[in-house]
């Protein structure tokens, strides 16, 4: 690759010591701003490569010392420079090689410039730790921010530019509230963000730090709860939020070897008055009860139609009277009356529902959680008591299968599916049997008893939760 693909003007080609500090990309994506250290403010044609002119005036560089920073608003009316100088200038977009159209004298030197485009808001962190906001329509200083004990690493805004989120070397990460220019949050971390970004809807926040490979996500809680944004006067005691490691020391690979071992060996018990879920998928037991829908609703549209069958001729005889020729009939082509009852026509699951021995059934949930919705529902329409009462056993197995899920307290939301399914298809058949009645209202005991015990932990739960909150 030659210089000829490489944004150079024509005297850093002669001038080696200037090196670019900043760039910028503006907002219709055809120009590129760069920043020099010898002061120099270029611009650039992306599509080309073309220098389309330098900022300042032809004997001096835009500014005195290093450009740390350099943006354009969106219309590209106007470019702002800041420089090591401790000034922040404003040019016309077009005019290159004349004076500055506003001259911005700051406390201390620039370190770098963080633009919200939407809001025409630019943030600009000096050197002394403090941050000023500039608005590019004024061009005009609206707020100062201080209270970093550290250089200044990094900052953005949030989407709705009502925040600014900074970070230092000071360890601490800081958000500030724009409107009110007063400190609403601080925290303080192991080690010094490097650099942040907010995700576009505000939801998260992802930073980088000293000697972490990995990159980090914090929440935005008030986007799920409601939490009241004081200002914060006193930093003294400022919180610290230990980062999460990603490499685990040698006693914790220990312990999870020893944690595998024993999970290996048996399965966790049962914890005592707790309901467990099923590490079933959703799709297994959820659209159990929809089944009838979904069906209609993929039932193509259009018609199959049957195929005309073939005209059919039996042979005659030669003569005045139409006789059919039968001697090609025998015995063997005659049907053969079979006897239907000496056949089990019961299905895989119905057998091993009907050989339950003491009440085991563990092996039959075992073969429902690897059935899927339309597979249940058709085994249970297959029981069918109405029209072979000899498969009223079957029903009677079934109530007991889901009583003992429902006593177990184990993969509580598979009892209440199959529950829901079979009372769906055989409400009357249950309704008026006596043994079904009262399996059904041990069924029915054993069901309210386990969601009461369920619904006061949950409420404890949300109680304690909402209690912290305040």
């Amino acid at each position: 690759m030659d210089d000829s693909m490489f944004l150079v003007p024509e005297r850093c080609k002669l001038i080696k010591q200037s090196k670019p500090t900043c760039v910028y990309l503006t907002h219709c994506g055809n120009f590129v701003l760069l920043g020099y250290s010898t002061g120099h403010i270029d611009r650039f044609n992306i599509q080309s490569g073309l220098h389309r002119g330098s900022y300042g005036l032809d004997s001096n560089p835009g500014h005195m010392g290093g450009v740390r920073g350099v943006v354009s608003d969106n219309l590209n009316q106007i470019v702002i420079s800041g420089g090591s100088d401790q000034t922040v200038k404003v040019w016309h977009f077009r005019l290159t090689g004349k004076a500055p159209l506003r001259n911005l004298k700051v406390d201390s030197g620039i370190s770098f410039f963080r633009t919200h485009q939407e809001s025409s808001m630019l943030a600009i962190c000096l050197d002394d730790y403090t941050i000023n906001i500039v608005d590019i329509d004024t061009c005009t200083i609206v707020r100062k921010l201080s209270g970093h004990n550290g250089q200044l690493t990094d900052a953005d805004f949030s989407p709705d530019s009502r925040w600014l989120i900074t970070a230092s070397m000071d360890c601490t990460i800081r958000v500030w509230d724009i409107p009110s220019a007063q400190l609403i949050d601080c925290f303080q971390v192991d080690a010094p963000c490097t650099s942040l970004s907010f995700s576009k809807n505000g939801e998260y926040l992802v930073t980088s730090h000293v000697d972490y490979l990995g990159l980090f996500l914090w929440a935005n809680k008030t986007l799920f709860s409601h939490i009241s944004l004081r200002p914060i006067f006193d930093t003294s005691n400022i919180p610290s939020v230990e980062l999460p490691h990603s490499k685990p020391t040698t006693d914790n690979i220990a312990e999870d070897i020893e944690t595998l071992d024993n999970e290996d060996e048996a399965d966790l018990a049962q914890i005592e008055h707790l309901a467990t879920l099923s590490l079933s998928s959703n799709s297994r037991w959820q659209n159990i009860l929809d089944i009838d829908i979904i069906q209609k609703r993929n039932k193509p549209k259009t018609v199959v139609k049957n195929i005309t069958s073939a005209p059919f001729f039996l042979p005659t005889l030669p003569g005045l009277d139409l006789q059919f020729d039968l001697s090609g009939l025998t015995n063997q082509n005659q049907g053969t009356i079979v006897n239907l009852n000496k056949f089990n026509n019961l299905t895989g699951f119905a057998r091993l529902l009907a050989n339950v021995v003491n009440d085991n059934y563990e092996p039959v949930i075992q073969k429902l959680k690897q059935m899927g919705p339309s597979a249940i529902r058709q085994e249970i329409v297959l029981f069918s008591p109405s029209d072979n009462p000899a498969n009223h056993h079957l029903v009677i197995h079934y109530l007991k299968l889901v009583n003992s899920m429902l006593i177990s307290n184990k993969d509580f939301e598979l009892a209440q599916s199959y529950l829901a399914v079979f009372i769906k298809v055989y409400t009357e058949y249950l309704s008026s049997n006596s043994e079904c009645v009262a399996l059904v209202q041990d069924v029915r005991t054993n069901q309210i008893q386990g969601w009461n015990n369920l619904k006061k932990k949950i409420l404890y739960s949300l109680s304690v939760i909402d209690f912290k909150k305040k």
